[in-house]
C-alpha cells in the first residue's frame, strides 16, 4: 500500500513564487457509474497556488477545493490520499475531505466575522471578489449571507448530497450548503451521479463557516 509520503513529493519553493505545483505523478483511473452512465476520473491532487492565499487542490477522488492557507491544502491532499487508499470509511469519506467547521472553530451564518473567520470587509460590495470562489454564483451567495447579518434566529435551508442508499437525515458535524445547486454539483462530481439531495431548515446562528468558501458550511445545533 502506498503511503503518503510515497504518494506526494512536497516542492520546498512554492513557498517563494506567486504560481507553483506540489505533485508526484501516479495512475490516473477512470470510473463509470453503471447505472447513470456518468464518467469520472481519478488522479494525483496537486497544489496549485495563484496570488499570495489562493491554494486549489485538483486531482484526487474529491475534485477541486480551494483553501486560503498551504497546510489546509496539504491537509485536505493527505484525507483525499487516505480515501482512496482505504484508511476511512465510507461514513467518514461523505463528510468531505476535512471535518466541518462547528461553534467552536466557525462563524455563525449570522456573524461571520465571530471567532476572526472573515474581517469586516466580508459584508462589503467586495465579498464576492475577495472570498468567492471564482463561481458565477459567489455574488448570489453573499447576498443571502448579508442578508443573515445579525438575525441568528433566521430560518437557513441547507441542502446537502449523499449517496442513493445513505439515511435521510442531515446531522450534527455534516457538510451543508445554502446553494441548492451547489450541492448538486458536489453529487455529480463527488459521487458519481449516484446521489439524492437532502433539505432542512435551522437556525442561522447553528450553521457554520470556516471562510474556505461561502458554499460550504458545517451543522452544529448545540447552544
Amino acid at each position: 500500500m502506498k503511503t503518503f509520503k510515497d504518494f506526494i513529493k512536497e516542492n520546498d519553493e512554492c513557498g517563494k513564487f506567486m504560481h507553483c505545483h506540489i505533485s508526484k505523478e501516479t495512475d490516473k483511473k477512470n470510473h463509470k457509474n453503471p447505472i447513470s452512465g456518468h464518467e469520472w476520473s481519478t488522479e494525483t491532487p496537486q497544489i496549485s497556488r495563484y496570488g499570495s492565499n489562493n491554494f486549489y487542490v485538483t486531482g484526487g477522488k474529491l475534485g477541486q477545493r480551494k483553501f486560503n492557507n498551504i497546510d489546509r491544502a496539504k491537509d485536505a491532499i493527505k484525507f483525499d490520499h487516505d480515501v482512496q487508499f482505504g484508511k476511512f470509511t465510507e461514513s467518514d469519506e461523505y463528510r468531505g475531505q476535512h471535518r466541518a467547521p462547528d461553534k467552536n472553530s466557525g462563524a455563525p451564518l449570522h456573524d461571520l466575522t465571530a471567532n476572526g473567520v472573515y474581517p469586516n470587509d466580508v459584508y462589503s460590495d467586495k465579498a464576492a471578489q475577495y472570498y468567492g470562489t471564482g463561481a458565477s454564483s459567489d455574488r448570489a451567495v453573499f447576498n443571502k449571507l448579508h442578508s443573515l447579518k445579525n438575525k441568528p434566529e433566521s430560518m437557513v435551508d441547507v441542502y446537502r448530497a449523499v449517496p442513493k442508499d445513505a439515511p435521510d437525515t442531515i446531522n450534527n458535524g455534516d457538510w451543508v450548503t445554502i446553494h441548492k445547486q451547489y450541492a448538486k454539483d458536489h453529487g455529480e462530481a463527488h459521487l458519481g451521479g449516484d446521489y439524492k439531495i437532502l433539505h432542512a431548515r435551522h437556525l442561522a446562528k447553528h450553521v457554520f463557516t470556516n471562510g474556505d468558501s461561502p458554499h460550504e458550511a458545517g451543522l452544529d445545533t448545540r447552544d
